[in-house]
């Protein structure tokens, strides 16, 4: 079951980066004003959950836990902060790729800090998720990528695998509705903080009228984030932070397929190179289920 939760965050994930990558190159002035409008949609979507809590037994963990799982959310929106400014300099597309660094690092953190040693398989389907992955990338890009987008996303990529190492913790010792909630609130907290200074403000204040036009937009981002987050989250509490991480290196895949939906249907370019190469791409997507097999 949880190959299913991976893949369903990897959809939502690709939903976002398309709708992130708008965001940034019409809206933000700044890439990390896309932190701040995450974090207060984040509050926004979050507001009725008091209400809910109680009905669904709800039970502070050690404050241990508590503080690992907040940390987690922290984390997390430390590395959107390098992934936006990653956005800035190049597009979806090549950022979805780049988060490839994140299952090819976590088994080996995996494996020196908890000692967890996989099967031969799923070493096998990383490798071919990875490859294929990149496979996309190429096909698009033929290596045109900017040294800046990759050194942010390589920051971000550490930062995402010590978060999954973190959430496999905290979701040993509590459920997931606590562990999701806390590490929510982990994500707004740091999101709002640079609001404590005045020329954030002031920044924000210069795009108030776009921003603030932008509202419906930015609360249906998040949501869709959150979403995304909740699958990823629920597949490491049922799975493994490694595997997880090698099943969402099929977002690369689901972008090209949805911006693929969305220009046949709606009529909407998004990128004219994400039609290049169509054929390399489908096979990169038939390599994929072949990778998602053998760590399943």
């Amino acid at each position: 079951m949880w190959v299913l939760y991976a893949l369903m965050a990897a959809v939502f994930f690709a939903v976002v980066h398309l709708l992130d990558e708008y965001c940034i190159d019409e809206i933000f002035e700044k890439p990390w004003i896309g932190v701040i409008t995450s974090a207060l949609a984040s509050l926004v979507v979050l507001i009725p959950l008091p209400f809910i809590l109680p009905f669904v037994g709800w039970q502070w963990p050690t404050y241990s836990i508590l503080l690992l799982a907040i940390s987690a959310g922290v984390l997390i929106q430390v590395s959107q902060l390098l992934y936006f400014n990653a956005l800035a300099n190049t597009n979806a597309g090549i950022v979805a790729a780049y988060w490839n660094i994140i299952p090819a690092i976590l088994p080996i953190l995996s494996y020196f800090i908890f000692g967890r040693i996989l099967t031969p398989n799923q070493y096998i389907g990383i490798v071919i998720l990875i490859f294929a992955s990149n496979l996309m990338l190429l096909s698009d890009h033929n290596l045109e990528t900017r040294a800046s987008a990759f050194l942010c996303m390589i920051g971000a990529s550490v930062l995402q695998a010590i978060s999954y190492l973190i959430q496999d913790s905290v979701y040993d010792q509590c459920s997931f509705i606590v562990g999701f909630t806390l590490m929510t609130g982990g994500i707004i907290m740091i999101g709002v903080f640079p609001l404590v200074f005045k020329k954030v403000r002031s920044t924000l204040n210069t795009r108030g009228g776009l921003l603030g036009s932008s509202i419906k937009l930015f609360v249906l981002i998040e949501i869709t984030n959150l979403i995304a987050l909740a699958f990823a989250q629920k597949s490491i509490k049922e799975g493994s932070p490694s595997l997880v991480a090698a099943v969402e290196t099929t977002m690369p895949g689901f972008t090209f397929l949805i911006a693929l939906i969305v220009f046949s249907i709606f009529k909407i370019k998004y990128d004219t190179k994400i039609f290049m190469n169509i054929w390399k791409k489908y096979m990169a997507l038939i390599v994929m289920i072949i990778g998602v097999y053998l760590v399943s």
